[in-house]
């Protein structure tokens, strides 16, 4: 089991890509939620290495559901265990600036990465810290909004790879109205628990969320079909509210049922990943409430990568509002 993704060497320099809290279960949260995207983007990644020091532009064009248009250009020098960056986002008749610096893979502070964001609008200020270690990481994310409130939040990851066992939590603080001159109020806005056990071809994932009350539970095997496909993973997952039904109006069993389904809002889904050749694969997913999602992603080249999604409301064929078409391509250099 593996507790941080493998980033390649281009982002390997940019501190704080990723919250190590996600990449925990990262294997049945990619096969259920990623590579089905409901909004096509293009985003293009271009760089050059000049005596050590990479210069490079990242942009993005994404045409959400809605038929809004969000773009963003990120110019970038990343010299030696730094990364200085300025960020121009536009999108729905608004535009707002960012300054990025990052500092990681310090000699004298291994597994510490820092970034610090500066704003004009929006969040004002952001501030980035990761400490990780061999079997511990350490995430905080805090930011200044315009609004003077002060949004904490703290992760934590710890795993031991003999057992294959790994566990996380995390917590989010909202503090109001920050003036320096009295206690703020503050709000609990969500602590989180994951944990997560590997066993051969076997993966466990269980999360709880919103102060458990919202929990879930994902069972996945990997598996080879011969003569069919080299690699083929199968995953079920079930997720349910924790709340105490109302039976005081029900009077006849499929009434107490209908009022324990109303309050457990039960969902199950299944999902399949096939790897259809070295360079392409293929999910569908298929949920209780009727919703199918088929993705077929494509490694076209060793520079471009693109992702072709389709999720159909089966309940409701005679509606197109309900289906949606996405497509995304990746182009880095």
């Amino acid at each position: 089991m593996s507790l941080f993704k493998k980033t390649p060497p281009k982002s390997a320099a940019k501190p704080c890509c990723c919250v190590v809290y996600d990449d925990l279960g990262c294997v049945s949260r990619n096969l259920f939620d990623e590579e089905f995207p409901t909004s096509s983007s293009v985003r293009a990644s271009v760089g050059h290495t000049i005596r050590g020091v990479r210069l490079g532009v990242d942009s993005t064009i994404e045409c959400k559901a809605d038929g809004s248009v969000f773009a963003t250009a990120t110019p970038e020098i990343m010299p030696r265990c730094c990364r200085i960056a300025g960020t121009v986002e536009s999108g729905r008749n608004k535009t707002r600036g960012k300054v990025i610096a990052g500092v990681s893979d310090l000699a004298f502070l291994p597994g510490f990465a820092g970034e610090v964001t500066v704003s004009n609008s929006g969040e004002l200020c952001r501030l980035k810290t990761q400490v990780r270690h061999k079997c511990l990481s350490v995430v905080s994310d805090n930011a200044f909004k315009e609004n003077h409130d002060l949004a904490v939040a703290l992760n934590a990851v710890s795993c031991c790879p003999r057992l294959g066992v790994a566990a996380g939590v995390a917590t989010a603080v909202d503090l109001k109205k920050i003036d320096f001159k009295q206690c703020p109020d503050y709000e609990f806005k969500s602590i989180d628990g994951r944990i997560n056990f590997v066993h051969g071809p076997w993966s466990i994932f269980l999360e709880s969320a919103n102060f458990g009350k919202d929990y879930s539970l994902s069972v996945m095997r990997k598996m080879l079909v011969p003569h069919f496909t080299n690699e083929m993973i199968i995953a079920a997952r079930l997720s349910a509210h924790a709340a105490c039904p109302d039976l005081s109006a029900a009077k006849t069993l499929k009434d107490k049922a209908a009022a324990v389904n109303a309050a457990l809002t039960p969902m199950g889904t299944l999902a399949v990943r096939t790897k259809l050749t070295d360079f392409s694969a293929a999910k569908i997913k298929v949920d209780s409430m009727g919703v199918v999602g088929f993705s077929f992603s494509e490694q076209l080249s060793q520079f471009a990568h693109a992702v072709f999604a389709v999720n159909v409301d089966a309940t409701q064929l005679s509606k197109p509002n309900n289906h949606k078409f996405a497509f995304t391509l990746t182009l880095m250099h």
